[in-house]
């Protein structure tokens, strides 16, 4: 097979799974087909569903990678990155009210957890909920002051300082 020459040929790859090689070569098809493969054999796999939901996530295919994810939470439900992934699918179908529960289900198990409060924030925007998604992004930009793209919704919504 082409991607078991490529782990050996490119040092980069050399301890990468071979459906990272595929992925990385945006070879999806082959990707997918990989996982599928696994999961025959190990359909409890976390890693193997992870992954798998990002590759129909890259597609776009987000009812197959929302499926995918929620079998990573239904056999880990405290993997709070599971649970953020989740809702980054549910935000991208627009579902805000699971996405929104999902990210508090996470911010409770991580509560450092910047992509969760970035999330949030954007969640409460969507839903016109301004001032709790004020105090979403200033727990974001606390959590990671340098995220620049928190700063520009942060003053979008007539914010100068965190005080």
């Amino acid at each position: 097979m082409v991607y078991i020459y490529i782990k050996e040929a490119i040092p980069e790859f050399r301890n990468a799974p071979t459906v990272c090689v595929a992925c990385n070569r945006k070879d999806y098809g082959v990707a997918l087909g990989m996982t599928d493969n696994l999961l025959k054999n190990k359909p409890r796999d976390v890693e193997v569903l992870y992954t798998q939901a990002c590759i129909y996530d890259r597609l776009k295919n987000y009812d197959k990678a929302i499926e995918a994810i929620k079998k990573v939470v239904k056999i880990k439900p405290e993997d709070y990155k599971a649970l953020n992934k989740l809702s980054k699918m549910y935000i991208k179908q627009k579902e805000y009210e699971n996405a929104l529960e999902l990210i508090k289900k996470a911010i409770k198990i991580k509560p450092d957890l910047y992509e969760a409060w970035d999330g949030l924030g954007h969640v409460y925007v969507e839903l016109n909920r301004n001032e709790e998604a004020i105090e979403a992004y200033k727990k974001a930009i606390e959590i990671k002051p340098n995220a620049h793209n928190i700063w520009h919704i942060w003053h979008s919504l007539g914010q100068e300082s965190l005080s």
